[in-house]
This record gives C-alpha cells, structure tokens and sequence, in this order.
C-alpha cells in the first residue's frame, strides 16, 4: 500500500538536497505535454471532423523540435545569455485535415448479417486511404497510411455534423 504525504518546504527545493515529487513530474515533461496535445488534436481531426491525422509524424517532428532547444538552451548557457527564448514553434494543426493528404484509395467494409434468416454480406462503410503530403511528394515509399473510417451515411450524405455545431 503506497501512503503520500505533502512534502515539507525543505524537500522541496531540489538544489538544497530535497527530492522531486515523482508523482507530478509526467506532468512537468515537455514530450508529454506534446503527446497530450498531439492526442486532442487527433481526436479533433479523425474522430469529430472524419479527417486523417498524422500523429506519428507530428511526435517525430515534436522529438527534433525538443532535441533542437535543448541543444540551444545549453549553447545559450554556455554563452552567458540572460533570454531564451523556449517556444518550439510547431503548428500542430499542419499534420491533419484533407488539404494536407493525397488519397491513396479505398477499401469497401462489409459485415455478415442475417437478413430473411439467410447470412447476406452487407456494405456498412469504406475505409479511406491517405498519406501526408511531405512523404508523398518526397517519393518515401514507406510512407505510414493512415486510414480513416467512412459510414455509408457519411460516404451517401457527407460527414456527420454534431447538434452543437449547428446552435452556435
């Protein structure tokens, strides 16, 4: 049984010999951080607006972004420099949306049901195709897909828009 107690104000100043509170430190990581934003982002793209998110591509340009800092926060230490400036400068919003993809193509979805007592294949959506633009006009051929869920009410009338978008 793990039992926590509120570190004293001695424990908690790190430089005088006190601890990190390893139970808020995930939260305090700059990747982390990232990866939660990177997560809502595709989870507004793919799931609310039925378009492709890279999610993949954005975490690997996040890595280089970071890497990058790190590199000229220590080059900036090292130099005596007072200000630095510690904004990553990614636009997450550049790794979704059907601007940024090339249709690769589709695949039908079909499901065994029981219609009139007899196991009939039905049609019940497509599963659509895309890769991101910068592989795919880099002739990367292992370029991630990513496929994206289409009903056959989206695919007949056009993407789904919830009740809360047409109030406001």
């Amino acid at each position: 049984m793990d039992i926590f107690r509120e570190q004293k104000d001695t424990e908690r100043n790190v430089n005088k010999g006190g601890f990190k509170d390893l139970r808020k430190w995930r939260g305090e990581d700059a990747l982390e951080q990232i990866r939660g934003e990177i997560a809502k982002k595709h989870q507004e793209f793919v799931h609310k607006r039925r378009e492709p998110y890279d999610s993949k591509y954005a975490l690997t340009e996040a890595e280089k972004k970071i890497s990058q800092l790190k590199i000229d926060v220590q080059n900036a230490i090292s130099s005596g420099e007072r200000e630095i400036n510690m904004n990553i400068g990614l636009d997450l919003n550049k790794f979704g949306g059907l601007d940024n993809f090339e249709l690769l193509g589709e695949s039908e979805v079909t499901e065994t049901k029981l219609i009139d007592n007899m196991k009939k294949e039905v049609k019940t959506g497509v599963y659509r195709e895309f890769v991101h633009k910068d592989h795919y006009k880099n002739g990367n051929t292992h370029a991630p897909k990513i496929s994206v869920f289409y009903s056959m009410e989206e695919v007949n009338n056009g993407p789904k828009k919830d009740d809360k978008s047409k109030k406001n």
